[in-house]
């Protein structure tokens, strides 16, 4: 995809961090835009941000839980309503979930984290995909993992393991449209850090938390905004990816490919996993 102007995005996180960049992005392409999240405030600032720069009939901003099928559901069909089309869905929304060994998690942040970042998707995909694929025209999906789901690391269970999936929803996913010679192309984002306020969705210190789960927490809290890309420059690396149709899209490729070759070379040699995070 080349060509930008007049597109429609759906974008989910698109309140905050790199999915409010991904909205910026699209305005400034001319596309138009649908912005989802949860966060009711959050939408109503980047209301206000993009009122001095688009107009109305080129955005929606909708309240949705990405977890709830329902929501993801109501968010397909307003945007069919006001658009008739969706040319670009960004699957960004997502949530670190628990710290610490997953065997410590509650219930209730084991579900959320899964809902929130692998389930959403697959009900976004099907709620938009076949809308998409009937319209018979090019069209891209772009699923936000992480650097993460593509490397090992300990007292981050349920974001690994989410992230994991969704570079395999996202292979699968390719691979099945390509079977089907639909003109929609798909790319899996995996960034590193990027300074957003990201890690301030980590759950709250419990009382059981160990030391090396104190440490993980605070190291997030400092590194994200300190150490972090510009979110711009994250944008940018996920439209060239667009334009050229590039699969895997890392922010940091060339540490990624280190660790990813590190991870690769420990797996065939018959090795136990090891944290190559060290």
């Amino acid at each position: 995809m080349q060509n930008f102007k007049d597109k429609v995005a759906v974008i989910t996180g698109a309140g905050s961090g790199i999915g409010a960049g991904l909205v910026r992005r699209c305005i400034a392409e001319g596309m138009k835009v649908v912005l989802a999240d949860i966060n009711q405030q959050n939408l109503d600032q980047m209301a206000e941000e993009l009122t001095s720069i688009t107009t109305n009939d080129c955005m929606m901003f909708i309240k949705t839980d990405v977890s709830k099928k329902q929501d993801i559901q109501r968010l397909a069909e307003k945007t069919k309503k006001k658009f008739s089309q969706v040319d670009i869905l960004f699957n960004h929304a997502g949530i670190p979930g628990p710290l610490g060994p997953i065997w410590k998690a509650d219930y209730d942040e084991i579900e959320q984290v899964i809902k929130v970042n692998l389930l959403s998707m697959m009900y976004a995909l099907k709620a938009f995909v076949p809308m998409m694929i009937e319209q018979n025209t090019p069209g891209y999906i772009v699923n936000t993992s992480s650097a993460a789901g593509l490397k090992l690391g300990f007292d981050m269970a349920g974001y690994t393991i989410t992230k994991r999936s969704v570079v395999t929803l996202s292979e699968t996913l390719s691979l099945d449209l390509e079977a089907t010679k639909s003109k929609i192309k798909v790319s899996v984002f995996c960034p590193e850090m990027v300074a957003t306020n990201f890690a301030k969705l980590i759950p709250k210190e419990k009382a059981t938390d160990s030391e090396s789960v104190k440490k993980l927490r605070q190291y997030f809290y400092d590194s994200f905004p300190a150490k972090g890309i510009p979110v711009k420059e994250a944008v940018d690396q996920v439209f060239e990816a667009i334009r050229n149709e590039k699969f895997y899209i890392f922010t940091h490729s060339k540490e990624s490919y280190a660790q990813i070759k590190n991870i690769t070379d420990n797996l065939l040699a018959g090795n136990n996993p090891i944290d190559l995070y060290k």
